[in-house]
């Protein structure tokens, strides 16, 4: 094995497991059912409807926030815009000679 370079992570050692200890794999892994045994599908199912609820709703307003600024933005574009000089701007209507 190397010494260890300041700076870098050092290089991973395998580890034999003790007498009694057992490693996630072996015999001694936890049984899903037991772990997951009292999760309900329609329970799952009621939190993920009430987060999307959540998200949605969050995004509406988001969304009623963006047009709130876009209506602002577009007055403040048309108060900045030049007004025109007179009811015929380019004079092609207007009587020549």
């Amino acid at each position: 094995m190397t010494e260890p370079v300041p700076g870098q992570t050092p290089e991973p050692t395998e580890h034999e497991p003790a007498e009694g200890e057992t490693t996630p794999a072996g015999p001694a892994a936890a049984n899903p059912q037991e772990l997951f045994g009292s999760l309900s599908l329609s329970a799952i199912e009621a939190d993920i409807d009430r987060l999307m609820n959540d998200k949605m709703s969050q995004l509406d307003g988001m969304l009623a926030g963006l047009e709130d600024l876009v209506q602002r933005l577009e007055g403040e574009i048309t108060n900045l815009e030049a007004p025109p000089d007179g009811p015929d701007t380019a004079g092609s209507d207007a009587p020549k000679g």
